[in-house]
């Protein structure tokens, strides 16, 4: 899979045969572009579903 993307995210990991930052920046803006919602509440959930972060739970 890494292969063909060169960057896979499973929940909380970034999956590289390479490392790139360029990357990696341009996945997370993607994410939290996607992610954006009306409240920080809904926010915060739509984020936890790619994120393990200190407010889960």
């Amino acid at each position: 899979m890494v292969e063909k993307s060169g960057l896979e995210i499973a929940r909380g990991l970034f999956i590289m045969k390479d490392f790139n930052i360029k990357s990696v920046e341009d996945r997370l803006k993607k994410i939290l572009a996607h992610c954006s919602r009306k409240t920080w509440g809904e926010t915060a959930l739509a984020i936890s579903r790619y994120a393990i972060w200190e407010y889960e739970n």
